[in-house]
């Protein structure tokens, strides 16, 4: 007769199905006879537990889609004898068959295996069921069973486990089914935790396993701390993990598994599958003291408790997917086979070689001390992150144990081995620069050293560096006579051109802060730009500026502009002095100003431990906007070393074909790119000789996989990943990316350069290795602080912690790597990168929602079909409102870059339990990246 799958049999089932051909389902273990037995009693042994229990006899059956399960009838089988040399021999056996798959339909679903090891003169029963007809608790019921028989005792048949499935269809059918299904309805729908390991992206689930006592004395402290509290020692341990998963995945609320054995007294001692893996779901507020947060975990562990005979399966049936739900499994074990050691019998558990989460068991052993059993992935861990993983567990125990009223937000993660490691090797990056030298005093001296060299290439124009200084001197000492002081704010609104760098240099001679503006910004920006800095003066090239401005003009293209003499005026400037001020995304719908120091450059461009050998015979591109950092570093990084610069044109920037052939006319040996740019260059790329020796991305995310072409046509470059922030100067950490990284996808971001350090950071405490945090940097390259926003200011540059000076927060997401580098995961905040421009989602959504019809909305970034990072744009109102509409009133006031690609409207903006957006229920644009999508 044939029945159907009981609820946890169909999620195994599913399992199987995903994971085919694989171990994963596998219950394994193994029983020494030590006193011997022969193979003919114990065969027999085996025929007789099959013959009565009947679970052992179910098959599987697939007929029209539908799966099915029936028993087989029972028959006498000679189950496989093995007679091994010594104990290697079995070892390599027996990984064999840890590896096997034992699921077929309408076959069986165990194994026994009897053993001889000659050399050790012992008998071993080796099992393996499939965790289809079995359970933790099943296996040791057939242990005893089997034990039993083999001492003589009388075994009694076991149950039908076609009741238990029948008993289950009544439960689907009440009403504490229906309140089951809303209560854990309730609890998933709000989860808004991440995964502590990316299973969904396994595709080898090959596992391994290390196993770790902790001390006696710790665990009679938490044998003591939950016998005061009244907490059940399972309790503390799902509120521990709990607490390490929240803070491991920097998670405002955190979901382990935990497996219930969901049965009742009759069902003790029989055999079948009868336990279920459901989350336990707590929010993580950091205001809670340590015992506050594990009364809660007790609340909602008696909660779960009430609601067990819920399914996982249907608890996500027809729900976006959840991820992080039930991917950190952990079990309290108080299975004990002591009473089979002292008949003479020895049980061992055989690790499962699939495993596709991250299991923790803890039991109590011998010695009484708790044993934790970890169980893993290869793919994504390896036994050093478990290794670490359980010295951050245990040391957050330790914390709580000694102090239970800490707050959460109080307790790290971090061990002291980890800390000391992350400030003195990690950041081990001090380094010697010119700390009495300007941009200015290092400019000149390169002047000097190569008069005659080529500074400047311009649509086929050439400058040469005596030409640029003296352009620039006449221009910085007309600057003086228009009343131009150290400090001053002088802004340039100019297009790609020689005056464009002469404007900078002039501006800085004459002891200024220049302010780029770049040419195609909208005029509201423009004009709040201008207004913001105060500047006294504007320096202007061909390009209209239509906004009003009360200031004086100096057009650079005229012979006036130059009027004065040609000699360096002094001025009062030194290395704190102001360099120039550029301009960010800003969350209240309008740009920040960033003001950095001559020191801040210098330090960038000279240090003893500079990563880079430029020299006067290179070429570099300024192919960046003025107004976006990156062009700092092209400009500085030719003219202080007397390379040659190409001012690459607006055209020339914007056609690939075009570019590309300038880098080979040009001989350009230094090219600087934003990874979206780059890619598009590759496209166009024949494989002709370029002369690049140094490739450098920075600006946004690169995927080191696509320059696999690049390498194959140029492999004597040199290929450097650097991430930055406008607040710390341009560049933050330096990564070599070789083929390695290539192959792999290597895309972590390195290490500090020299003279700054780096910190991972969640709220004041540091994180540990592999836990991400905020991304903070100390150091030389910090800037004074935003523009006339000084409470900004005090916010984003804080007291440093771990010395002197002070600590930007960058608000960017990132971890460290066991190695001493940097993986960089994304924003906290709302702030992206997008074509290498730093973007403040929250200024896009003020300017959307001042569109009329518009009641609220929300801006999100994220890969679009190409893989790119691209900006969406969700809003809602009483009417329907074009996509057209609003992206013609946002080009008024935002540059293209910062305009939505991907507009939809919706009814209602989905938010948590927690009144936050739930960025996870945004549907889905289909659309092209060349197009905005409006939903019907």
């Amino acid at each position: 007769m044939k029945f159907e799958l009981s609820l946890a049999q169909t999620e195994i089932f599913k399992k199987e199905e995903y994971y085919s051909q694989t171990s994963i389902n596998n219950i394994s273990f193994s029983i020494k006879f030590k006193n011997g037995i022969e193979y003919e009693k114990l065969n027999s042994i085996i025929n007789t537990a099959i013959k009565k229990n009947p679970v052992l006899r179910i098959k599987i059956t697939k007929e029209d889609d539908t799966v099915k399960q029936y028993y087989s009838d029972s028959t006498v089988k000679s189950h496989p004898f093995f007679v091994f040399k010594n104990r290697n021999e079995y070892k390599k056996w027996i990984n064999e068959i840890r590896g096997e798959c034992i699921f077929d339909f309408d076959a069986d679903l165990y194994r026994f295996y009897t053993v001889k090891i000659l050399e050790e003169k012992i008998v071993e029963l080796v099992v393996v069921v499939h965790h289809i007809i079995g359970d933790a608790i099943t296996a040791y019921n057939l242990i005893k069973y089997i034990i039993d028989l083999s001492d003589g005792e009388y075994c009694s048949e076991s149950n039908d486990y076609k009741e238990y499935v029948d008993k289950e269809k009544i439960y689907i059918l009440s009403k504490i089914f229906d309140k089951d299904k809303e209560y854990w309805k309730n609890k998933v729908t709000n989860y808004s935790g991440q995964s502590l390991i990316n299973v969904d992206s396994l595709s080898n689930i090959l596992g391994a396993g290390y196993d770790i006592f902790i001390t006696d004395d710790l665990t009679n402290k938490i044998k003591n701390f939950c016998i005061k509290n009244d907490i059940s020692i399972p309790c503390f341990f799902y509120g521990i993990s709990l607490l390490y998963k929240g803070k491991s995945t920097l998670s405002d609320n955190a979901s382990i598994a935990v497996a219930l054995h969901n049965r009742n007294k009759n069902l003790l001692d029989h055999l079948g599958l009868y336990v279920t893996v459901l989350p336990l779901i707590i929010d993580i507020e950091n205001g809670l003291s340590f015992l506050e947060f594990i009364k809660i975990v007790k609340n909602n562990e008696l909660k779960m408790l009430k609601h067990h005979r819920y399914s996982y399966g249907l608890l996500t049936e027809g729900m976006s997917q959840k991820s992080g739900l039930i991917d950190f499994l952990v079990s309290y074990q108080t299975i004990s086979f002591k009473e089979f050691e002292k008949k003479g019998y020895s049980i061992k558990w055989l690790d499962n070689i699939h495993v596709a989460d991250l299991t923790l068991t803890i039991s109590e052993r011998e010695n009484e001390s708790f044993y934790f059993e970890y169980d893993y992935p290869q793919m994504c861990l390896t036994e050093k992150d478990i290794i670490r993983t359980h010295n951050q567990i245990v040391n957050i125990i330790r914390q709580v144990i000694e102090n239970p009223i800490l707050k959460l937000e109080k307790i790290k993660v971090i061990t002291p081995g980890e800390e000391n490691l992350i400030l003195n090797d990690f950041n081990a990056t001090e380094s010697e620069y010119p700390r009495n030298k300007t941009i200015a005093d290092l400019f000149e001296e390169q002047v000097k050293k190569t008069p005659d060299n080529i500074a400047l290439v311009f649509e086929g124009k050439k400058m040469t560096y005596a030409e640029l200084d003296e352009k620039a001197n006449r221009l910085a000492n007309r600057l003086i006579e228009k009343g131009v002081k150290s400090g001053d704010y002088v802004a340039l609104f100019i297009e790609r051109s020689f005056e464009m760098v002469i404007g900078m240099y002039g501006i800085i001679k004459a002891g200024g802060i220049y302010v780029p503006i770049n040419t195609m910004y909208p005029e509201d920006r423009v004009e709040y730009i201008i207004k913001d800095c105060g500047a006294k003066i504007l320096l202007c090239g061909a390009t209209p500026l239509e906004v009003e401005f009360s200031g004086e003009k100096i057009d650079l293209r005229t012979e006036e502009a130059y009027s004065q003499n040609n000699i360096a005026p002094k001025v009062d400037i030194d290395p704190e002095s102001g360099l120039y001020v550029i301009y960010t995304s800003g969350t209240t719908g309008k740009p920040k100003g960033v003001e950095i120091m001559h020191k801040n450059v210098v330090r960038l461009m000279f240090n003893d431990d500079f990563e880079y050998d430029f020299n006067e015979n290179d070429v570099w591109t300024m192919f960046h906007s003025y107004g976006f950092d990156f062009s700092v570093w092209e400009m500085y990084g030719a003219t202080l070393y007397g390379g040659k610069l190409v001012v690459v044109s607006e055209d020339e920037a914007k056609d690939p074909e075009v570019f590309i052939k300038l880098l080979r006319e040009q001989k350009v040996t230094v090219l600087n790119q934003v990874p979206t740019a780059f890619y598009n260059l590759m496209r166009v790329d024949n494989g002709e000789k370029l002369y690049v020796r140094y490739l450098i991305f920075g600006g946004e995310a690169l995927n080191p996989t696509k320059l696999r072409d690049w390498r194959e046509k140029h492999p004597e470059c040199k290929i450097v990943n650097m991430y930055g922030i406008t607040e710390t100067t341009v560049h933050v950490t330096y990564r070599e990316i070789g083929d390695a990284e290539i192959e792999r996808g290597i895309s972590d971001i390195g290490k500090a350069i020299p003279t700054l350090k780096t910190y991972i950071m969640n709220g004041d405490t540091m994180c540990g290795i592999g836990i991400p945090g905020e991304l903070c940097v100390t150091g030389e390259g910090l800037a004074r602080g935003y523009l006339n926003r000084p409470e900004l200011t005090a916010q984003k540059f804080v007291k440093n912690p771990f010395g002197e000076g002070r600590m930007y927060r960058s608000g960017d997401l990132a971890k460290w790597l066991p190695d001493g580098n940097l993986e960089y995961l994304g924003r906290i905040d709302e702030q992206v990168k997008v074509r290498g421009f730093r973007i403040e989602l929250g200024e896009i959504e003020t300017r959307i929602r001042e569109v009329e019809g518009i009641s609220d909305c929300a801006v999100i970034a994220k890969a679009d079909r190409n893989g790119e990072n691209a900006i969406f744009a969700y809003y809602t109102g009483d009417v329907e409102v074009d996509a057209v509409v609003i992206r013609e009133q946002l080009s008024i006031n935002l540059p293209d870059y910062m305009i939505p690609a991907y507009m939809m409207q919706i009814e209602t903006l989905p938010i948590t339990r927690n009144g936050k957006l739930d960025r996870r229920a945004l549907p889905e644009i289909e659309a092209k990246a060349t197009r905005v999508y409006v939903a019907p």
